[in-house]
């Protein structure tokens, strides 16, 4: 719901769906349509990945989570840590819905902001709303990466591009390309076909993109590793859990990135040891976890 989308009827998101779905329907050959359950992309993605991975050779999905245009993460929840009137009879422990972008993750966050974070998070529909998604999610990698760059090249010897002073006029697809070029000269010339004023790319400038796109990406991978980490204490897994734990992932981030997958696992190795947790992908997870779900739901066994 921080997408700009509004209910001005009703929250009943299967009579919203149906009600759209039905006029469709009756102007072509589409199939009836009955809602069984309703879920969202890290619920599914956890689902995805146990379906996938069930638990054989030493492995357990515990987690699963989003990195892409925004994050979110699933995790197992005890029964025993909810509040009295969200506990449910016969049920030891819940999948649960972290919103971990939110902004009860402000503080813990604080250390690893920056002046241009908090620009960042000022200038947005929401400020406050969302700290950690600001920080990690695909739709702001490269909005940091250019605050950072204006600041960094404003007062220097060469002019800055027009198209840099302009906000989120810096895609992220274009930091991960930047970060993957084989060469600095390769950097130039995405650069100035990018912003389309070669002249203004000297090789100084071309490598300081470079290496701000980096650290931004680093801290990024770093942060959803912790907080990947973090959700994994929901449930105790490294305490009680001798065998590998599996994390299921999605999301154009972690998916194509420029080896973000890669730095984020290594970071998983550093706080858990290596080898203790693995991302696995599950690219179109949440429909395959929404399957699953909706036959749990038909078999009676959620």
């Amino acid at each position: 719901m921080g997408k700009g989308f509004t209910f001005e009827i009703t929250n009943n998101l299967s009579a919203l769906l149906l009600n759209a779905y039905t006029p469709l329907r009756d102007d072509t050959a589409l199939p009836p349509l009955r809602m069984t359950a309703i879920t969202n992309d890290s619920v599914a993605t956890l689902l995805s990945t146990a379906y996938l991975h069930p638990p054989h050779a030493g492995t357990r999905a515990a987690a699963g989570i989003v990195a892409g245009t925004g994050t979110n993460a699933t995790c197992l929840c005890p029964v025993s840590k909810l509040a009295a009137d969200k506990r449910r009879n016969g049920a030891d422990a819940i999948l649960m819905n972290t919103e971990w972008s939110i902004n009860g993750t402000l503080p813990p966050l604080a250390p690893f902001r920056t002046a241009w974070d908090e620009t960042l998070a000022a200038r947005s529909e929401k400020p406050g709303f969302q700290p950690f998604e600001e920080m990690v999610g695909g739709r702001y990698l490269g909005e940091i990466v250019r605050l950072v760059a204006v600041d960094l090249f404003s007062g220097g010897k060469t002019e800055l591009p027009r198209m840099l002073v302009t906000p989120y006029a810096v895609d992220t697809k274009l930091c991960s390309e930047v970060e993957g070029a084989a060469s600095v000269d390769e950097v130039r010339e995405m650069l100035a076909a990018y912003f389309g004023e070669a002249g203004l790319w000297p090789v100084e400038s071309a490598q300081g993109f470079r290496e701000i796109a980096s650290a931004v990406s680093d801290r990024a991978a770093a942060l959803v590793a912790a907080a990947t980490i973090g959700a994994l204490g929901v449930n105790d897994e490294l305490a009680t859990w001798a065998e590998k734990i599996v994390v299921g992932y999605t999301g154009t981030v972690l998916e194509r990135y420029w080896r973000f997958r890669e730095r984020c696992q290594q970071f998983l190795d550093e706080l858990a040891g290596e080898g203790r947790v693995e991302l696995v992908g599950t690219r179109d997870g949440g429909i395959v976890g929404a399957a699953v779900l909706a036959a749990m739901v038909e078999a009676g066994t959620t």
